[in-house]
């Protein structure tokens, strides 16, 4: 286990709370991504971001270390959510590179195209995606706006 400290603003400490999503929920996703180096890095910003997926939400944080001279302790910039599940990638654009880096693949992630589930209803998103292991992740413009919509949509759709 990788020896951190994750330290969460108390501006996000009180968002998260809104939108009933734990720090701890929060931490767990930065010790386990850490541990396993499932995460991906943007160098431009110095940022890293994970995904933690429950039953009914997956949960996405994005933090740096507090200092360069500190690279043990982290702090959370920005924490986002959606409801969707990702069921499978439909196909990536290689020729479309983005900032952020697989770490456990030392590749930049390009744009993929996803499907995503809710309540039995799939449409397709864009999302950052590893070309070689595949792993992706929901950029937070768009599970901000789009996703959201889309999951009152349908939810009003089935009330």
């Amino acid at each position: 286990m990788v020896m951190i400290e994750v330290i969460v603003p108390k501006d996000i400490e009180g968002a998260l709370a809104q939108k009933g999503i734990s720090t701890d929920m929060c931490k767990r996703a930065i010790f386990e991504a850490e541990d396993k180096n499932r995460k991906f890095f943007n160098k431009a910003t110095g940022e890293n971001m994970v995904k933690k997926i429950t039953d009914n939400l997956t949960v996405y944080v994005i933090y740096a270390p507090v200092a360069p001279e500190k690279p043990s302790v982290l702090s959370v910039k920005k924490v986002y959510s959606h409801k969707m599940r990702m069921k499978n990638l439909v196909y990536t654009m290689p020729e479309e590179v983005k900032d952020w880096w697989c770490v456990k693949d030392n590749c930049p992630t390009v744009r993929g195209q996803w499907d995503l589930e809710y309540m039995n209803v799939t449409r397709m998103a864009p999302t950052l995606t590893c070309p070689q292991c595949q792993e992706s992740y929901v950029e937070e413009d768009i599970a901000g706006k789009p996703v959201a919509v889309a999951e009152m949509l349908f939810e009003k759709k089935r009330a």
